[in-house]
Formats: C-alpha cells, structure tokens, sequence
C-alpha cells in the first residue's frame, strides 16, 4: 500500500488507528476464563505444563502447537494476566504484518516505501484483518481459541515473509538457515488448527506445481517443504485423538450429499464477511494505483516482471477461492457440517490478504504506459482525499461500533460475572458440593443500580443489560460458571429460574 500523504495527515492516520484499536484493547480487561480455559489451568496445577500438552495432543485435539501453547501460558499464570493474551494476539498480528511488508518492500518492491509508509500500511491492514473476521472474540478474547487460531494466522505471515527471504537469497550464499526456518513454522502451523493444516498443505503444493510450469524443473527445497507439511499431517492424524476421541465427539450431522450446500453457503460467507467491509474496497482501490507505480517502475524485480502484460486476475482470484474451498471441503467432509464460525476466521482473513496481494499484482501486471497513468493518478489524488477515504473506512465498521458497545455493556457483565464466580468460590471453601445461584438477569441489574443508584434513562437501561457483542462469557453465563466451579470443586451450580422448588429452598 503507498500513501502519498503529508505530515499531518500520517499523524491523522494513526491517531484513527489508535483511535479504533483503543476499544478492542481496553475490552480485554473486562475478558473472563471461559470452561476450557479452566480445564487446562486446573490441569496444568494437577499435572504440570508438559503432560497437559501431551494429554490435549494425544487424547483430544492432535493440535500439538495450540496444546503446548495454552498449557505454557497456563503454567505462567494466565488466569491472573487474562487481558495479556489478546494484546498479545494483536501486538503479533501487526508485527507479522509488518514483517511481510517489509519483506516484500525490501525483497520485491526495491524499497519503494519507506519504513514510515510501511508501518501505517501494517496498521490499516491489522483493523482489516480483526474487522472482517466472522467471530472476532473468538479471534482475541477467548484465549483457547486466539491459541487455536489467531496465533496459526501470525505463524502463516511469519511463513510467507520467511518465503519470501529465502528465495531473495543471493547467489551462491547459503539458504540453509531460512529453510530451517521456514520448515519449523510449517511445523508450527501444522500443529495450530486443521483448517491451517491443509490450507498451508495445498498453497505449498501449488507453489510447487506453479514452479515446475515456470521453470519445467523441480526445486528440491520446495518439495522439501512440501514433505514438510504432510509428514506433519500424517504425525497428526495417525499419532492423536484426532480421529479418535474428538471425531466420536463431534457426531456429525449431515450425510456426505448434504455437505455440498454446506461447503457453497461457507465459501460464499467467507466473501460476505470480506466485502461488507468499506475499508477492504479502499484498500483495495490503493492497493491497485499502487501496483501502476510498480508496473512504471524500473526497479521492479522478476518476482512482479514475470506478470507483465498478463491477463491474471480471474486466474489468481479461482487460486485463492480454490485455496480457501479446498480447505473448506477437507474439513467439512470429515465433519459432515459442523464448522464453528472462529474456525473461519484464518479462511477470511487470507482469503482477504490473498485479494488484496491480487490487486497490487493486477496493476503491477499492466501495460508500463498504463501502469504510468496510474502511478500519475495516484500522485494526482490529493493526500486528504486518501486520508478521508481511509479514516472514514477505518470508522465505518460494524466491529468498530461493536468494541465500543461492547466496553460499556461489559463492564456490567464482567461485575455481575465476578460476583457469580466469588459465590463460587465462598461455597468451595465451606466444602458445600452443590451451590444455587440467582438469576445472572438479577445479578447484572444489581450491578446496574450499583453504579446508577438513581436509575438512568429507559434506553440506556436496556443497552445496559444487552449481552456484549465480542466476549465470550456473556454468550452461555451458566457454562461460564459450570468453568469456574469445576475448577473449585463445586459438583453442580443450578439456577433458580431454571431448578423451579429446588431454587427456593
């Protein structure tokens, strides 16, 4: 992305970003453990950090890097620093990014941009990857799902940019260190999600396939990562209870005729989720003059030469939809339906990232006298058009509207939650095996008369009591409980309202 603007206008830029990403940051403190967060910190307490990871690989998952991963985090303390986890998600999100560009600046581009434009170019693209995600808290804020798969998202930019490196390496220098590398992140993604697995499994397969049609030749080093890959599937399918214990769990619902509408409507959400966002048009629109100044370039390497005058967008666009509905179909013929929306998150945000690397590709691929008008059209464009267009698109989002929400109706959730979870703990304590609880209605409106003892208007009331978009607790309060009273030993939690005589005795 190139952004032809002044001074005032990059401090414009971040302060929007900052702007923006405050509430998704300052919602983490109103986070809470949901139940799988407590089985694994009452494990590693019971078993320690290893034979946690190994109990969750083996006996579960098969998702050895999201195991060891969460039960590390565990063992450090997690439950006492909840609100770290998703700044570290976003903190690693914008550093890969940042990474990738640069990479392909230096790499690609000759340096084009410089590293100012570079950070802000990182910034814009970190509120589009959280904002086009289809379940954006289990993106950050429930930590045993941002392990699972906002980590494989970071660990995939880390990838490609590591890509990217390797094959920039000069002449006759020795590459043996990238591809130690990048075969250690290939097994690192393997062991985050199955989603990731065969994802990053078909996009090396066809980087290899794409080089032999290039060059009629096989590198040995793309094949070794190839075998990479596989052998890591292979070690996750045979070697855990991935087909074991979690398939026999998740009985799957749908017989193998009805999967083929099911794998249509997620394809097509996957797009829904990307193009209901204005800031991924303007991106895209910036993304596209900037490819012009790169096609009049005349530094441009052969990475981008070997396009010129090439007709690719319909060719690349069937590349990344075929990435993302091969990974689709794998996951969903196993399944046979099921498929929770975080388990889309990684499939739109590089479904997102693949569209936006096409577009910078399709313009650097034109004419160099078409690419030349364009380059002149770019620099035409007034910096506070570009700045208008993209702060108002960085505002403009349902995810942004819904973090701000979210922090106010939170923070009454998260107190009455708290309150729940302190009965919790007092009952353990007097060795009570069974507790009753008050409806969570009754707990979140004391906590709305606490902090308005004279009451408030009727619609502020009412906005007041609406479950937080973007947090997990808030979706299923009494699983929450049912987390927290397992980890203090409490048998059964029951609530009033719903155990009728037995709530009142």
């Amino acid at each position: 992305m190139t952004l032809p603007t002044s001074r005032r206008g990059n401090y414009i830029l971040w302060g929007t970003f900052v702007l923006c990403l405050l509430p998704f940051l300052l919602l983490s403190f109103v986070n809470l453990m949901t139940t799988d967060d407590y089985l694994y910190y009452k494990s590693c307490q019971e078993r320690g950090v290893f034979q946690t990871g190994l109990l969750f690989f083996n006996r579960w998952s098969g998702r050895y890097t999201a195991a060891f991963m969460s039960a590390i985090f565990m063992g450090l303390g997690l439950p006492k620093y909840y609100f770290l986890h998703t700044w570290l998600m976003l903190t690693g999100t914008y550093s890969a990014l940042f990474f990738l560009l640069s990479t392909v600046n230096t790499s690609i581009l000759k340096q084009q941009y410089n590293r100012r434009l570079v950070a802000i170019a990182a910034a814009v693209l970190l509120l589009l990857v959280v904002y086009v995600q289809a379940d954006i808290a289990g993106g950050f804020y429930w930590f045993s799902a941002a392990i699972t798969y906002q980590l494989a998202l970071i660990l995939f930019l880390l990838l490609a940019g590591s890509l990217i490196l390797r094959f920039h390496v000069p002449s006759g220098a020795s590459g043996f260190g990238y591809d130690a590398v990048v075969c250690l992140l290939i097994l690192l993604l393997a062991g985050c999600n199955e989603i990731m697995a065969v994802y990053q499994t078909a996009m090396l397969a066809m980087l290899l396939v794409g080089h032999y049609l290039h060059t009629r030749s096989i590198d040995r080093r793309w094949l070794a990562y190839l075998v990479t890959a596989i052998a890591a599937d292979l070690f996750i399918v045979t070697c855990s209870g991935l087909f074991t214990f979690r398939y026999k769990s998740m009985s799957p619902s749908s017989g193998y005729i009805n999967i083929f509408p099911i794998i249509f409507f997620r394809a097509f959400s996957v797009y829904y989720f990307i193009l209901k966002v204005p800031l991924f048009w303007i991106a895209a629109f910036i993304l596209y003059l900037a490819g012009g100044k790169a096609a009049a370039s005349s530094g441009m390497t052969s990475a981008l030469a070997a396009f010129k005058e090439r007709r690719i967008f319909l060719p690349g666009f069937l590349l990344v939809s075929g990435l993302m509905i091969l990974a689709l179909t794998a996951i969903i013929v196993v399944t046979r339906g099921p498929l929770p929306e975080r388990a889309l998150n990684n499939l739109i945000d590089l479904t997102a990232l693949g569209l936006l690397a096409l577009v910078f590709v399709v313009g650097a691929a034109q004419d160099p006298r078409k690419g030349a008008a364009w380059s002149d059209m770019l620099t035409a464009i007034h910096p506070r058009v570009l700045v208008v267009l993209l702060v108002s698109t960085m505002i403009a989002a349902d995810a942004f509207v819904d973090g701000c929400s979210s922090c106010f109706t939170g923070y009454f959730y998260a107190a009455a939650q708290k309150t729940r979870e302190k009965q919790i703990w007092a009952a353990a304590q007097s060795h009570q095996k069974t507790i009753v609880l008050e409806p969570f209605e009754e707990s979140l409106q004391r906590e709305v008369q606490r902090i308005f003892p004279h009451g408030t208007f009727e619609t502020v009331h009412q906005w007041l009591q609406t479950k937080p978009a973007l947090l997990y607790f808030a979706q299923d309060t009494e699983n929450a409980d049912r987390g927290y009273a397992l980890f203090c030993g409490i048998d059964s939690v029951n609530d009033e309202r719903t155990n009728g005589k037995d709530g009142k005795k």
